[in-house]
């Protein structure tokens, strides 16, 4: 690994065979990558792994993609996070198959995901749905060659009237009970500040949960969040300098998707404030847009890195044509 951290997420490992597989791990390996973060359980609810938690893709029954790509990256020297979108359930979800009432709600009482949005969410806030998303997280520790896990959608499902919504049942009843009070949208209140709090503390729960298990096993936890902090507390519920503070992590990927570099570099300046002194590598997500030319992209690339950030993390590796990977392999 050189000075600069250099890795990609990949949405989606190739589905035309094993050697289509291989060639991703030494095609980053060849020009310097260190680390590849692919998504091998996305919002959908499949996964693309040979596990027994979730639905494995039926793209990939007959075969196991992320074990031939731990395979190869280990040959080629290329470190593996394998990504789980935690707390998304999709139509292929078999938690939410099995278990329809543990479906996220709106403030409205409407599950999230209706209508003509695709994807579902489980509560977050429920020990079954936790115990279900960690569990797949353990089959990949105990059974894949990897040298950490990658947290991403470790969150609530985004701003309901500028907050993070999940008003079911379950929620109602269990903020009532452990506080005295009921859940609300009114910022004006004591109660509001509570709510926040609670479900702010059922994310983080999940953080610290596996935090403790890859240490034991001894391997490391990498995080995408979201790049607006201190607002993601709000928003989404996540307190990612909580998680750095506290060691939770072992690196930062704030998702710092722009197409302005001006932007990018204001943002990472927060981000190393947020986490100055806590010894976590911040590592800054940037998006490589179909219309962000090489030079636009190097330029983000070393604004961030400028103002601190040890490393950055593409999204994603389909976008990344040889001219960029020729310009990242420049890179210290």
């Amino acid at each position: 690994m050189g000075s600069v951290g250099k890795a990609t997420w990949i949405h989606h490992l190739p589905k035309e065979g094993p050697e289509a597989v291989r060639r991703v791990a030494r095609r980053l390996a060849d020009h310097g990558f260190d680390l590849l973060i692919p998504c091998i359980k996305n919002p959908d609810g499949y996964i693309d792994y040979h596990g027994t938690t979730a639905l494995v893709r039926p793209e990939f029954t007959d075969w196991d993609p992320f074990r031939v790509l731990t395979e190869e990256a280990r040959k080629v020297g290329l470190k593996v996070h394998p990504w789980c979108c935690v707390f998304p359930e999709g139509d292929g979800s078999k938690l939410l198959q099995e278990h329809p009432e543990y479906v996220a709600m709106e403030p409205s009482g409407e599950p999230i995901g209706a209508g003509r949005r695709k994807t579902r969410w489980a509560c977050s806030a429920r020990p079954e749905v936790h115990d279900y998303e960690f569990a797949m997280y353990e089959e990949l520790m105990s059974s894949y060659d990897i040298d950490g896990v990658h947290l991403d959608y470790i969150r609530y499902n985004g701003p309901a009237q500028g907050q993070h919504s999940r008003f079911c049942s379950y929620c109602r009843e269990t903020f009532k009970k452990e506080t005295g009070a009921e859940p609300t949208t009114d910022q004006a209140t004591r109660e509001w500040a509570a709510w926040i709090d609670w479900k702010t503390a059922n994310i983080t729960r999940f953080v610290e949960r596996l935090r403790a298990a890859a240490k034991e096993k001894g391997q490391e936890v990498s995080a995408a969040v979201f790049s607006d902090y201190p607002t993601s507390i709000v928003s989404i519920g996540q307190d990612w300098e909580d998680w750095g503070k506290r060691r939770l992590v072992d690196f930062m990927f704030p998702m710092n998707y722009t197409m302005s570099a001006k932007i990018a570099i204001k943002r990472t300046r927060n981000h190393v404030a947020a986490l100055a002194g806590a010894g976590i590598p911040l590592w800054e997500g940037l998006w490589n847009r179909p219309a962000m030319s090489t030079p636009m992209l190097m330029e983000q690339v070393h604004g961030v890195l400028a103002q601190g950030a040890q490393g950055i993390v593409i999204f994603e590796y389909y976008g990344l044509e040889d001219e960029d990977l020729k310009a990242l392999e420049q890179l210290p």
